[in-house]
């Protein structure tokens, strides 16, 4: 709700909260020199140039939360995948990068085409690949087996 009222002091909580930042000071490194020591690979001042009243500013911080959230469901997503798939389950590569999720994020607000604040503020939510691993089976008969236990383990709608 943060970022679609732009309130920046609601900001600075939500990111507290999954961990992104740790203190206001960190915070106002990251909006007045674009740096993140852990999620952006290289200081991006552009991101946040503009300040509150820019879309981009806003698009990042949602992004950011996103990430960091994700990290703090990692583990137990993986736990709970190598417990589902078993000997199936190959890899976790980690979650995707902030530079490629900026830009698929981008590419999301076009292909989609949002309108108005609410929607392209959020459109690194549609960045769902963000959290992922790979299975690995030999068979069509195991592939089958493997996502029937993912279905009835996680429910899709």
């Amino acid at each position: 709700q943060w970022a679609l009222d732009k309130d920046l002091s609601g900001a600075v909580r939500g990111l507290q909260e999954v961990g992104v930042i740790e203190s206001v000071d960190m915070f106002c490194d990251l909006i007045q020199r674009g740096w993140h020591h852990r999620l952006m690979k290289t200081p991006n001042p552009m991101l946040f140039k503009k300040g509150p009243g820019s879309l981009k500013f806003w698009q990042a911080l949602v992004l950011l939360w996103s990430i960091g959230l994700q990290e703090k469901v990692q583990h137990p997503f993986n736990d709970k995948m190598k417990a589902v798939a078993g000997k199936a389950f190959s890899k976790a590569p980690g979650i995707k990068a902030f530079p490629r999720s900026i830009e698929k994020a981008d590419d999301y607000m076009v292909k989609k085409e949002m309108k108005g604040h609410d929607e392209q503020v959020c459109a690194g939510l549609h960045v769902i690949d963000g959290l992922r691993c790979s299975f690995m089976v030999e068979t069509v008969a195991e592939n089958i087996n493997v996502g029937r236990r993912l279905e009835e383990q996680f429910p899709v709608a």
